[in-house]
């Protein structure tokens, strides 16, 4: 395959916060290189010292990028849970949830031994991820070499949250995180703590509360040369400590899923994928808030019973839905009947960065909408490396952090006193859902593109971001339809389509993975990420049910907008639109509750992103759409029977 080369201008951004500044990146121009376009499930790389690039696909593949050829070998197939045959493409049997081959890490000394790191999903009938390490020679992964280290005993009777990110510090020690492991759509958006006979999968508090367990954790082991490993010195619990687990580094996370060591600093870093509430609620807790975590020292991050700043949840008894005390981010308790290890906690420790659905007065270059943060790899700058890639020593010293769902990549430069002051990398580069990034041997920032959908997508794609010419970087993108000429498009889906494929496509079609953001049925599954639809076509004309399909940031169902306002007196205030009048506005703040803001007194008001992605449409076919349409607009509450 061929390399194609994108070429774009960048321009400057700023933007700035009462409590953290957001400084203004420098003029430096970025172009974004495809190396491999033919992916299955990208899902992490690993650059290799001599230029080639290692990356796994979720169903099993193991492949290399060769920057000689511009093609990618296959160095491996493993067995794992969930798989397709082999070079197949498409859905996987849904029990997979989230299973495969989830994370990959070279040893620190690779250039000797040849190991690699590897954690994935054993195919066969015991439920667990596995880390292992294997040995590549040449364009291989010998899968005979394989040395079982660690095994995570997992449930998979429903989703979710696998993480399996892989790091190493400087002394060789190995990072791990780990996914708590648990539903979290029968929770109205709050913490699970369902304890009750039978729901464990709907309760974090057996794993990420539970000292005695390694899901929802960061493990820090250290990997033997003959096999096995040792606990280094620092973790959270000391051998030997009664009812815990010595790996544990960090406990208190729910889905990990990226996390990143700057061997320099000795700093791990973590994004945090958060709950999906959008609204505090005094008799349960906080909003949901997305985090990045940064730490040098073990600790208590908090879930399920503490999040962002360590705002409390209460105690909630699923049985009766009656909430009792919060939980004292002092003194954390676990008191759930599933828990194994002690019910005294460690103290939580707050988050270092956090944001919700809705714009963020604290951090606003975050944005909103969908959330999924992600810690991505430190730069630093080498002056003597002879390389056309290396990016500016502008950055040198940054850690980037960046968002699956947002799509941006932020640099951040930590302050004298320990906060991030944030700035926008490479704007002008377009990314699709961006899943791992790491920094090459030629100081490049290579990206994977996980592509618009939840699997299986055309767009995913592996590329690589660097400094582009300046000759080069005037070059402008093919405009983007206009909402007229999107509209104009889908006009024929305003009548007919097939309700039952429809209805197939809501909850089967995995790349739009629809149910995992609505409810649309009383017995099938659904999040509360948007709005319920059980009986959306007796509120909504099939035009607007269209136009949530095609142009979701159009018009944001009521209780789902959010907006970004400047007062007169320079305050700023962020939230949910409760309601709103024509002298005064409503906002659920996630952070402190209502606000009403007097319309006079607002000088500028900036309405925030759908949670929805503004290109799901790349995932349906016209007649597709037509369907879905369809499917809505069959969704009818029955009139009330009269005598």
């Amino acid at each position: 395959m061929s390399i194609r080369w994108i070429f774009f201008a960048c321009g400057l951004f700023a933007l700035s916060g009462p409590a953290i500044a957001s400084a203004a990146p420098a003029a430096h121009a970025f172009r974004k290189v495809v190396l491999e376009e033919d992916c299955s499930n990208p899902m992490a790389l690993a650059p290799l010292p001599d230029g080639r690039l290692l990356f796994i696909e979720r169903f099993g593949r193991i492949r290399i990028w060769k920057p000689d050829t511009g093609v990618s070998v296959e160095a491996a197939t493993l067995k794992v849970h969930g798989q397709l045959s082999p070079n197949t493409k498409g859905g996987p049997d849904h029990g997979s949830w989230e299973a495969g081959v989830l994370g990959v890490a070279l040893a620190p000394e690779f250039a000797e031994t040849g190991w690699v790191y590897l954690y994935y999903s054993p195919a066969g009938d015991a439920p667990l991820n596995r880390l292992s390490r294997f040995t590549l020679v040449g364009d291989t992964l010998d899968l005979a070499t394989e040395v079982a280290i660690l095994d995570v005993p997992v449930q998979r009777e429903v989703c979710c949250h696998e993480a399996g990110s892989i790091a190493f510090d400087a002394q060789g020690n190995l990072y791990l995180s780990t996914g708590d492991n648990t539903n979290p759509f029968q929770s109205d958006g709050f913490n699970p703590t369902d304890d009750r006979e039978g729901r464990y999968p709907f309760d974090a508090s057996r794993s990420s509360g539970n000292a005695n367990d390694l899901r929802g954790k960061i493990l820090r082991i250290h990997p033997e040369p003959a096999g096995g490993y040792s606990v280094p010195e620092g973790n959270l619990f000391p051998p030997g400590t009664p009812d815990t687990r010595p790996e544990i580094f960090v406990m208190g996370c729910r889905n990990p899923f990226r996390i990143a060591v700057d061997r320099e600093s000795g700093f791990l870093s973590w994004g945090e994928v958060g709950p999906d509430a959008r609204e505090l609620n005094p008799d349960r807790g906080p909003a949901g808030f997305d985090e990045i975590n940064r730490t040098r020292e073990a600790g208590n991050f908090g879930w399920p019973f503490l999040i962002a700043d360590n705002k409390p949840y209460r105690l909630f008894d699923f049985a009766t839905g009656q909430s009792e005390r919060p939980q004292d981010p002092a003194h954390p308790v676990n008191l759930s009947k599933n828990n194994t290890g002690p019910s005294e906690l460690p103290p939580g420790q707050p988050a270092w960065l956090w944001y919700p659905y809705a714009p963020s007065v604290r951090f606003p270059l975050v944005g909103s909408g969908g959330r999924t943060a992600c810690a991505g790899p430190t730069y630093h700058f080498q002056p003597g490396l002879h390389s056309d890639h290396k990016l500016p020593a502008h950055y040198d010293g940054m850690q980037f952090i960046y968002e699956w769902e947002r799509g941006w990549i932020l640099a951040v430069q930590v302050a004298d006193d320990g906060t991030p002051q944030l700035e926008l990398f490479a704007p002008e580069v377009k990314l699709t859902r961006p899943i791992d990034m790491k920094i090459g041997p030629d100081g490049a920032l290579y990206v994977i593109e996980f592509g618009t959908g939840w699997e299986d997508n055309a767009d995913a794609q592996i590329v690589r971001i660097e400094p582009a010419a300046e000759a080069s970087a005037t070059a402008t993108l093919s405009p983007m339809p206009s909402d007229q000429e999107v509209a104009e498009y889908y006009q024929p889906c305003l009548e007919g389509g097939d309700a039952a494929r429809g209805q197939r496509l809501f909850f089967e079609k995995v790349e739009a993975s629809c149910h995992r953001c609505h409810r649309a049925s009383d017995a099938g599954p659904g999040g509360d990420i948007g709005p319920d639809l059980r009986d959306i076509g007796s509120k909504r004309t099939r035009a607007e049910l269209l136009e949530s399909l095609i142009l979701p940031n159009r018009v944001i169902a009521k209780g789902f907008e959010t907006t970004l306002v400047s007062m007169d007196d320079g305050r700023q205030h962020a939230g949910v639109v409760k309601r709103e009048t024509d002298t005064s506005l409503e906002l659920v703040d996630p952070e402190n509750g209502p606000v009403v803001l007097e319309k006079d007194a607002i000088e500028l008001r900036v309405t925030g992103l759908s949670p929805m992605p503004a290109d799901i449409r790349k995932v349906f076919s016209r007649d597709e759409v037509r369907d879905m349409v369809a499917f809505l607009a069959s969704l009818q509450t029955p009139p009330p029977a009269t005598e």
